[in-house]
């Protein structure tokens, strides 16, 4: 469940181990997915020991799988340029707009560096042939520009499947999660009908999620 782990194996050795016991559970998995602690582009440490282990030949057969919100691409670039089985990334991306990007984050980070950051791992990916995955988190900041926004991804990279997913608002009153459901059902509707290919089996997860859903 996003946000939650059973435990964090730390050290190649423990992650190699604990690959080695999922794939005796799942003999046919082929796609290990990596999507914390934290975003996998702020932990170099941790980049370094994961790619430790999957350069290790009894592990050469399985792909990469990861979930970020690609705002320290470039920070990660020269692990990522190693990682030559990484095959699909998830990209959570709110808004293109600066206004609503300072409602949805605060001061929490330069909005020039993150857009330049979130296109320059979109850019990368695709020259690479990475399939590539859109979260989008839908909340009363950016739900009026959610078409746009998709609508701008799909025009300028190979965009696989889109996910949309409702903001999870602790405590929120019936009343006004009833009304938030109905402007996610309209704005559903909407994208189904301009044909975006839209992931309709997982709402949940996130590079950013946190507590129970």
């Amino acid at each position: 469940m996003p946000g939650h782990a059973a435990f964090i194996p730390y050290g190649s050795d423990a992650i190699a181990d604990y690959l080695r016991k999922r794939l005796v559970l799942y003999p046919d998995c082929r796609i290990v997915g990596v999507s914390g602690p934290g975003d996998i582009l702020t932990s170099a440490g941790q980049l370094r020991e994961l790619l430790a282990v999957m350069k290790r030949q009894e592990f050469s057969h399985l792909y990469s799988c990861i979930c970020t919100n690609g705002w320290h691409f470039y920070d990660a670039l020269e692990l990522l340029e190693q990682w030559k089985q990484l095959q699909y990334i998830t990209i959570t991306v709110n808004t293109l707009r600066a206004d609503s990007f300072l409602h949805i984050y605060g001061g929490e980070k330069d909005f020039q560096s993150v857009l330049a950051n979130q296109r320059g791992l979109l850019d990368w990916a695709a020259k690479r042939d990475i399939r590539l995955k859109i979260n989008t988190v839908f909340n009363r900041f950016n739900q009026q520009e959610i078409m746009e926004l998709w609508h701008y991804l799909q025009d300028r990279y190979p965009i696989a499947v889109f996910n949309l997913m409702l903001e999870d608002i602790p405590n929120e009153a019936a009343d006004q999660k009833a009304r938030r459901m109905g402007c996610f059902r309209e704005t559903m509707a909407r994208i189904e009908q301009a044909g975006f290919p839209v992931k309709k089996n997982c709402r949940h997860c996130r590079s950013d999620s946190y507590g129970k859903w």
